[in-house]
């Protein structure tokens, strides 16, 4: 007889909001594929998780009137398109999502 031990796990997930300022995005500005954030309390960006097209499409429209501020790298090293986007640029984030 074969005893067999079967281990069943459930995946809990953590999130947490934070705080982060919009620097720039990666992409077209019409239609970015990632915001460069910087999180409270950082010196570095970082870059979020890819957007969902509504909303890309969404931010696109804000970040193609705001003023480019040329290109800039993130912690990591990842180049990102500076924006100076004024005060819709504060949102609320996932620390997943970076």
């Amino acid at each position: 007889m074969v005893l067999r031990m079967v281990q069943l796990g459930r995946k809990i997930r953590h999130t947490d909001t934070t705080d982060a300022q919009v620097v720039g995005s990666v992409g077209p500005r019409r239609r970015p594929r990632r915001l460069a954030v910087l999180p409270a309390g950082e010196d570095r960006p970082r870059l979020s998780a890819p957007l969902n097209a509504v909303l890309a499409a969404r931010l696109g429209a804000l970040l193609a009137v705001a003023p480019v501020e040329g290109e800039h790298l993130t912690e990591a090293g990842e180049t990102y398109i500076g924006s100076s986007s004024g005060s819709w640029s504060r949102c609320w984030l996932r620390p997943r999502d970076w």
